[in-house]
């Protein structure tokens, strides 16, 4: 899922109170971090936003960054990273259409 850390939340107007669960989740270099789990009215990343999305509240190791792209997100796309331009690419997957009858 998706990550953003609490005091972004906190700036955009959200609070612990908003979540729907708690949650926890482990890293590489540190032991397991609680947090929890919310829907926010808008997400927006890479130029395509989503209403009602669903988001896990959680620290990170101080990295300059300010959340995580999850799969619930990254899945809606085929898309392409290209390092040496520093570039993700993201095509929006169509909705499948449903089988024709005969």
């Amino acid at each position: 899922m998706t990550l953003v850390l609490p005091d972004v939340l906190d700036d955009l107007g959200y609070s612990a109170r908003d979540g729907d669960k708690i949650t926890s989740i482990s890293t590489a270099n540190e032991a397991p971090e609680q947090g929890y789990r919310l829907r926010v009215r808008h997400f927006e990343a890479l130029g395509f936003g989503f209403h009602d999305f669903r988001i896990h509240a959680h620290e990170l190791p101080d990295h300059g960054v300010e959340g995580l792209l999850g799969m619930d997100f990254l899945g809606r796309f085929d898309f392409e990273v290209r390092m040496s331009d520093q570039r993700i690419r993201l095509t929006p997957v169509e909705p499948a259409e449903p089988p024709r009858s005969a």
